[in-house]
C-alpha cells in the first residue's frame, strides 16, 4: 500500500439501484469528434444520432453492453463494495443518493461535505 501523507476526510458512495446503473450505462452514446457524451433517456442529442456540438455521428462504446455492465457491477461488488463497511466504521462514509440530475447530486455531495466540515470531521 502506498502512503501519500494526505488525510482522508470523506469517501463518497453514490447510491443508485443496479437496474438504473445498467440503464444509464447501456443508453450512453458519445461523439468521436469532440468527446461529448449523451444519454438516450436523460440527455439525448437534439437530432438523433448526431452530436449537437460538432454534427459528427454518435457511437456506442463497445463495453456498454448489458452483459459487460453486469460484469463490471459484479467486479465492483466483489472488490469495492467491501470497503464501504471499512470506511463507514471509521466515520468517513458519505452516502449520496445518485438518482437526481447531475446538478442535484453535485449539490447533495457539497452539502454532505460542508456538513462534515461544520461537524469538524
Amino acid at each position: 500500500m502506498m502512503k501519500l501523507g494526505a488525510k482522508l476526510d470523506a469517501v463518497i458512495k453514490l447510491d443508485v439501484p443496479k437496474r438504473v446503473l445498467i440503464e444509464r450505462l447501456t443508453e450512453r452514446t458519445s461523439c468521436p469528434g469532440c468527446g461529448r457524451v449523451y444519454n438516450l433517456s436523460s440527455n439525448p442529442p437534439a437530432e438523433a444520432g448526431k452530436c449537437d456540438r460538432c454534427g459528427v455521428g454518435l457511437v456506442e462504446r463497445a463495453d456498454d453492453t448489458v452483459e459487460t455492465v453486469r460484469k463490471r457491477l459484479n467486479v465492483y461488488q466483489a472488490w469495492t463494495a467491501p470497503l464501504i463497511d471499512f470506511y463507514d466504521s471509521r466515520g468517513l462514509l458519505l452516502i449520496v443518493h445518485g438518482l437526481g440530475t447531475i446538478p442535484e447530486v453535485a449539490a447533495e455531495i457539497e452539502r454532505g461535505i460542508r456538513g462534515r466540515v461544520r461537524e469538524g470531521r
